[in-house]
């Protein structure tokens, strides 16, 4: 690539990033993004696509281990020192007694034996040759890897889920992107006494239905196409967790486990709060989960219990979270769908994935699904945006 196209293609990159464009938080754009700062005058999107094919999302390629990563063909010691600087950053922001959100199994280098950075920094002879040495892309036909929601960093126990008013309101909001229009909205529609409690709330809700700092046009279409319906209740939910990681984690690791009893005592998950989070007040933060949790529709409680099991997987439900975890076109494996966020958050059934995603695809919102052999995968056609149109369109409301 000539110099100057370089150096546009590099400009752009960081301008879609600041200007949050379509597809700049997707794990490719933000890798490549992140290579470009080690990595000078080169095309590194094929490195960035390479180490995704290889390691399937960029939390994972952050989470390697330094010398695995200095032993892939286009890193050297810049761009590991960097990945895993971000890789520490991410793990580390949370304050004292909160839960980080990074998956992360390295320790920072001082802590961790095996990361020696001065012999990452005396290898630069022989690695970092390498580094200015063009990589392959991934062959034609690669299943493509899922770009994953990013959470934000270092949130641990949060306080009034406001889950009921945000599926009630967001049919109803004002045709703009901006988020400071759908907060005065939300001020003047929320039902509490004081001007200042519907300020706060009103910026929670924008916040967790919002997590890019824009109204999408994508989520508040689908709230008018389904006001009122479990679908919508799904898409709030799933938006919930993308903007809570605690609340995903607390289903990860407390709900899911125990599926097939159908139940769980709340105090269970007050005494998981209670040891993750020793010597804090919890209870605002448990009953803002049960909630959450009873808003979505197919969480009943009582006093002592909640009742849950696995979901129906909706057609329209499974194309507006499909089409966030998997923001571009392109082909992907059918069980990292089932594994991905969106899927876990929302109890799907995994034996009814396959058929919602050939039921997708009947209508014609998926170019795509095969099932043969090991080989399960479906093929994205749209965008968000695009696919929120064509649901309408389909008549699926």
């Amino acid at each position: 690539m000539p110099d100057n196209d370089a150096h546009g293609h590099r400009q752009r990159l960081r301008q879609r990033f600041l200007t949050e464009a379509a597809g700049s938080r997707s794990d490719e754009a933000l890798l490549e993004l992140l290579l470009t700062f080690a990595i000078p005058q080169r095309d590194v999107n094929p490195l960035a696509r390479q180490l995704l094919a290889k390691y399937g999302s960029l939390g994972a390629v952050l989470a390697a281990h330094p010398s695995t990563l200095l032993s892939e063909a286009g890193l050297g010691p810049n761009s590991v020192v960097l990945l895993k600087l971000v890789d520490w950053l991410s793990n580390h922001s949370a304050p004292e007694g909160e839960i980080s959100v990074s998956s992360s199994s390295c320790l920072p280098a001082s802590q961790d034996p095996l990361f020696d950075l001065q012999a990452l920094t005396h290898a630069s002879g022989a690695q970092g040759a390498r580094e200015a040495q063009p990589t392959p892309g991934p062959m034609p036909g690669a299943r493509r890897t899922p770009a994953q929601p990013r959470p934000r960093a270092g949130t641990g126990l949060f306080s009034n889920a406001l889950l009921r008013e945000a599926i009630e309101l967001l049919p109803e909001l004002p045709d703009t992107t901006s988020l400071a229009e759908v907060k005065a909205y939300l001020v003047g529609r929320l039902h509490y006494s004081a001007f200042s409690t519907r300020q706060r709330y009103a910026e929670y809700i924008a916040r967790r239905m919002f997590p890019s700092g824009q109204a999408d046009r994508a989520l508040r279409a689908f709230a008018r196409h389904f006001a009122g319906r479990q679908e919508l209740r799904d898409a709030c939910f799933y938006r919930f967790c993308v903007s809570e990681p605690l609340m995903l984690r607390v289903i990860d690791e407390a709900l899911l486990p125990g599926v097939s009893r159908g139940q769980i005592a709340r105090s269970e998950l007050r005494e998981y709060l209670a040891v993750h989070f020793p010597g804090r007040d919890t209870r605002d933060a448990l009953k803002a989960m049960l909630d959450a949790l009873l808003a979505t529709g197919w969480v009943r409680g009582d006093r002592s219990l909640l009742s849950y099991g696995y979901h129906e997987v909706l057609p329209a439900s499974l194309a507006f979270v499909l089409h966030s975890e998997f923001p571009e076109p392109g082909m992907y494996a059918i069980d990292a769908l089932a594994g991905c966020p969106g899927a876990r958050a929302l109890f799907w059934d995994p034996q009814g994935i396959a058929s919602a995603l050939y039921e997708l695809r009947n209508k014609g919102l998926l170019a795509k699904v095969s099932e043969i052999d090991d080989a399960r995968q479906f093929t994205v056609r749209y965008t968000l945006d695009e696919v929120v149109d064509q649901l309408g369109r389909a008549g699926m409301r």
